[in-house]
């Protein structure tokens, strides 16, 4: 049940925002399922090992940092700050 799933909060660009509503509106689905398709579409695009790299980060095998420097892109500030000591 979708009433399960965490939540998040997306900031989008004004017309970024009308798109999303355009198509939920034109293809009867909701907005959720359109952004979930969307991320799956992307993943799939992905190269062998863009793929294999995002599920090493998604199954808690590197940090962010690392996993943008992987696909070269560079870390943000607030991946890269750290937060206090480590235990």
């Amino acid at each position: 049940m979708v009433k399960n799933y965490p939540q998040v909060s997306l900031r989008l660009p004004p017309e970024t925002r009308s798109k999303l509503t355009a198509l939920s509106a034109a293809c009867g689905m909701p907005q959720w399922r359109i952004v979930v398709d969307a991320v799956n579409q992307y993943v799939r695009d992905q190269s062998s090992e863009a793929r294999q790299s995002d599920q090493q980060v998604a199954r808690g095998k590197h940090s962010i940092g690392a996993q943008r420097r992987i696909n070269g892109v560079r870390p943000s500030r607030a991946a890269t700050r750290r937060r206090g000591p480590e235990p």
